[in-house]
């Protein structure tokens, strides 16, 4: 019989622990008590104190805030959730009585996808650009002279330093009868020298390219091809979201050509 009364007897007790902790919380008890640091509590199902805190909470020390806390878990609660704007903090009881912060953690950094932050990342390093330009062609003789509409597109390698981008221009040289339309098709590569005091960046590449012609007499007309391994040397100046490029592409074939142009970012146009 008196194993019986004392099951009874422990499930009466753990009932009524569970009530005062969980169905018997009086909320307007406790802001009373600690309103100064806390707006808002509730106490879960699980039996945790979930605590809305203050600015007066927020910006106290570690020490100070363990003190406070230390008061809360005295009232018999094990676990306190303390939230203050994104920012999370889980408190425990400990064995000595005091208050020890377990956990801490801002939703913010927690939902911030980690393939966002890479990608960003990769954005910030390997900048795509775009470039438009007028190319203007000459040979050592000086007898065949010419204007292109270039255009490129790429991006750094390395910021600022080291460039890969494929390039396509199309043009017509000659006059008169005697003219001759060419179009170029390319993969170029520069490294840049910057001097940030005058706020300008050299430059030396290498490139290779495809061209196609077509060469009319006023008779006739013939379609060539052809390909080459251009020099690429030029200087770039820092202007708004992008810079002017000057440039000279030597060939093999002797033909020589003179570039002028800007090169932006896309994603700098969005940032102004």
């Amino acid at each position: 019989m008196k194993k019986y009364i004392i099951i009874i007897s422990l499930l009466l007790g753990i009932n009524c622990w569970a009530q005062t902790g969980n169905g018997d919380f009086q909320k307007e008890s406790f802001l009373s008590q600690f309103g100064a640091y806390f707006e808002n509590a509730e106490m879960s199902e699980s039996g945790v104190i979930r605590l809305q805190s203050k600015e007066s909470f927020a910006s106290l020390s570690s020490e100070k805030k363990s003190t406070i806390m230390e008061l809360v878990l005295s009232k018999g609660y094990t676990l306190a959730s303390v939230s203050y704007g994104y920012k999370r903090e889980l408190w425990q009881k400990a064995a000595s009585g005091t208050a020890v912060e377990i956990d801490s953690w801002d939703l913010n950094t927690l939902y911030t996808p980690k393939t966002t932050l890479k990608t960003l990342e990769k954005t910030a390093i390997h900048p795509w650009f775009v470039s438009f330009g007028l190319n203007s062609n000459f040979t050592s003789d000086g007898n065949d002279i010419g204007l292109y509409l270039n255009a490129r597109l790429g991006f750094f390698l390395l910021k600022n330093r080291w460039d890969l981008a494929l390039s396509y221009s199309l043009g017509i040289s000659g006059a008169g009868d005697n003219s001759n339309a060419t179009s170029d098709l390319g993969l170029m590569s520069k490294v840049y020298f910057p001097i940030k005091k005058y706020n300008i960046s050299p430059y030396v590449g290498l490139g290779i390219s495809y061209l196609w012609s077509d060469v009319s007499d006023g008779y006739t007309d013939v379609y060539t091809s052809t390909s080459d391994i251009p020099i690429l040397l030029g200087i770039s100046w820092y202007v708004g979201p992008g810079s002017v490029d000057a440039g000279v592409q030597i060939s093999e074939n002797n033909n020589s050509v003179f570039t002028v142009g800007y090169t932006f970012s896309p994603s700098a146009l969005k940032k102004r």
